[in-house]
């Protein structure tokens, strides 16, 4: 009965090891030396790998050599190249590594990325960047090199995105009016931020501010003199005008 098991099963284990065996010299009839995948040229079949991967040793058009596992030559993305492909998509335009091409990789990260700890405050809350510029040529196409070292990129409308005609550089000065956290007054049918008024008129941004949170109406805030007697004066005016 014992005999009678062993000659059943064996049936079962040849054609286990046939099918293996077919699967491989598959892999060898449709893989052959001068083969080209990409830049990649194969020159002979290598070792197997630890764990008993075939492998390939290939030439490279840029003239260095690599070995490359079968399984990556036959996926529908093979691998075409020895790694220079890669070197050559993030150096091709001679910028990488520049500020134009940080301050546009930081655009691109915290309007797409949601793992990115500012996200929230650009795509988070709807500013993106336009397909356009998800190329960094045509982002520095559009802007230009940066003109000085205090300068960053800026945006015109922060409620708009990073798209060609809202964007250009700016210091941090420029910046700092055209914050969401800004305030802007009108005097004579002109608006402008705070520390506009302070330029303009001389005064203090600190000063005006004191000024509006006293209550001062805005034309007095910016135009009453600078010295504690007069300031106290017309508080004094308006607290009697107010009382009435």
């Amino acid at each position: 009965m014992a005999t009678d098991k062993s000659l059943a099963q064996e049936p079962a284990q040849t054609d286990t090891v046939r099918k293996v065996r077919y699967t491989k010299k598959k892999w060898r009839e449709l893989l052959h030396v001068g083969q080209r995948f990409g830049r990649l040229t194969l020159v002979k079949q290598t070792r197997p790998g630890p764990y008993g991967h075939l492998r390939w040793n290939c030439k490279c058009d840029c003239g260095r050599e690599a070995v490359v596992l079968q399984s990556c030559l036959r996926r529908e993305r093979s691998t075409s190249s020895c790694g220079c492909l890669i070197s050559e998509a993030i150096t091709k335009h001679g910028m990488y590594g520049t500020p134009e091409y940080k301050a546009w990789a930081a655009i691109v990260q915290r309007c797409r990325n949601s793992k990115d700890k500012r996200y929230k405050n650009y795509g988070g809350r709807g500013i993106g960047v336009c397909d356009h510029w998800l190329r960094f040529q045509n982002f520095f196409q559009d802007v230009g090199l940066r003109p000085t070292p205090k300068h960053s990129i800026e945006r015109k409308d922060n409620n708009a995105g990073y798209e060609p005609g809202n964007v250009t550089w700016d210091t941090k000065t420029v910046q700092s009016r055209n914050t969401r956290s800004n305030r802007c007054l009108t005097y004579r049918g002109e608006t402008r931020t705070l520390s506009e008024w302070a330029e303009i008129t001389g005064l203090s941004a600190q000063t005006i501010g004191t000024r509006l949170r006293l209550g001062f109406p805005v034309d007095l805030a910016l135009t009453a003199p600078s010295d504690k007697g007069a300031s106290r004066r017309l508080m004094r005016a308006l607290r009697q005008e107010a009382s009435q």
